[in-house]
């Protein structure tokens, strides 16, 4: 059992159980509901890491991080690792996370540019 697929089941199932209720519930737009979901679960994720960190249980791995960065929970993740001071050390986890920031950033621009009709 692959702790890619466990993790990334996690952050799904987390997405699904949070997102779920504030669309058929609350009535909130689904992209606001998935990105208040996909932030919570990357928090999670980080959160779990650090806990777990140093013991014997299996680490949420870094590409699973950085996944969950990408769809949408860079915020949650720039706040968990000041929270938790956890991946704020390791130079190429940083460079990655920014690149990160730096493709989501150019990519709202890019949006905003083209729908500007």
């Amino acid at each position: 059992n692959s702790p890619y697929w466990t993790f990334s089941l996690v952050a799904v199932v987390i997405v699904l159980v949070i997102a779920t209720p504030l669309i058929l519930w609350l009535g909130i737009w689904w992209l606001w509901a998935y990105l208040i979901a996909i932030n919570v679960a990357t928090f999670v994720l980080y959160g779990y890491d650090k806990g777990i960190a140093g013991g014997e249980q299996t680490r949420v791995p870094e590409r699973v991080l950085h996944l969950a960065e990408l769809f949408g929970g860079t915020p949650a993740a720039f706040v968990a690792q000041r929270v938790f001071h956890h991946k704020t050390q390791k130079g190429s986890f940083q460079v990655r996370f920014w690149l990160i920031v730096v493709v989501q950033i150019l990519a709202v621009i890019a949006i905003w540019w083209f729908s500007r009709g």
